[in-house]
This record gives structure tokens, sequence and C-alpha cells, in this order.
């Protein structure tokens, strides 16, 4: 309120400060602290709160939350390899869950230099979640899909994408779309061979 309403953000920084001096890994707190911080344009300040609101974290949601934003403070700051990382740490723990996978990729597309994203990172992201996943989690055909995707569109590499969808084909109910995908390639595949 302070910070929003009546534009005493310092007033409101002193505050929670004195709220985290008792209580170091309040989330609700640390997260209105990195507001505040951001308001006052103290963007190194409000990462490395954000940077907390990430050691607070409980879970896999909360922990992946915290490192988008992060990830978007970094980014906002310049420090593109930083942003990166907390990028890449937040899809390893969702997935395609939330908001944070699109926004990876977005970054990526708006950092490509020379027209090339690096599209490895995200696939390493992707491919450590499908890891931390247990063999028959809902919802893991879509994650197997994007992987093969990015490995085969965007990465050139075809046997790497046609082994992620027949890993995904045998970890995953959800998988009609996995095999359509894998019907396709290997078609496109064989023409190519002609």
């Amino acid at each position: 309120i302070l910070t929003d309403n009546l534009g005493e953000a310092n007033a409101a920084i002193d505050l929670l400060e004195s709220v985290l001096s008792e209580d170091t890994h309040n989330r609700d707190v640390l997260a209105l602290l990195v507001h505040s911080e951001v308001v006052l344009g103290r963007l190194d300040k409000a990462a490395a709160a954000a940077g907390t609101l990430v050691d607070a974290s409980e879970t896999d949601e909360q922990r992946a939350e915290a490192h988008l934003q992060v990830a978007k403070l970094e980014a906002r700051r310049g420090d593109r390899d930083a942003a990166l990382g907390a990028f890449q740490q937040a899809v390893a723990l969702s997935g395609l869950r939330g908001s944070a996978a699109t926004e990876f990729k977005a970054f990526l597309m708006s950092t490509a230099t020379d027209g090339r994203a690096q599209w490895d990172l995200y696939s390493a992201a992707l491919t450590e979640y499908i890891g931390s996943q247990s063999i028959g989690a809902p919802g893991m055909g879509p994650v197997h899909l994007e992987l093969a995707r990015v490995l085969g569109d965007q990465l050139g590499d075809q046997t790497q994408a046609l082994n992620v969808l027949r890993q995904g084909i045998a970890a995953t109910e959800d998988n009609d779309l996995l095999r359509l995908e894998m019907a396709q390639r290997l078609r496109i595949g064989s023409q190519s061979e002609r």
C-alpha cells in the first residue's frame, strides 16, 4: 500500500526489512520487498531479494516462480547470462506449466545473435524437467513433444528428436500427438533420403 498508493517505497522497504529481521524467509514479505525495490528502480537489490525468495520457496512451483522473477529482473538489468540461468532453472522446475517456458523462448529469440538463439539451454531445461518426473506422470506428453520439436527443428538433431519421441511414447499415456509427430518426422526423413 505504501509503495503503490502513497509512493512511499522507502518507508515500505524499511517496514518490510524490519519484518524480515524477525522472519528472514517470509515469502509474502520478500515478494513485497522485490516489488518495492523495482518501484524505486533498484534492480540490483530487487534481484538480490528475488534470489532470497528462491531460497525461501518450499515447492518446485514456488521456486520456479521465484526463478522466473529473478530471470526477468536480470534481463532488465542487462545481465543476459544470469537471466538465461534463471530462466533455465524455472523451466527445469516447471516444464510447460506456467509461463516460464514461453517467456524463456521469447527471451532466447530476443537475444539471439546472428539469428541463432541458444536453444540448447532450453532443451537442457526440458530434459532436466523430464528427468525429474516419474514415469507415467500426467501431462508429460506435451513436454516430450516440445523437446522433440526443439531438438529437431531448432537444433537440427533429428536422431535425438526421434529418441525423445520414442521415450515419451513409452513413458506416457497421453502419447497420440507424440506418435503423430514421430510418423511425420519419419516420413519426412525417408523422403529426404530419396
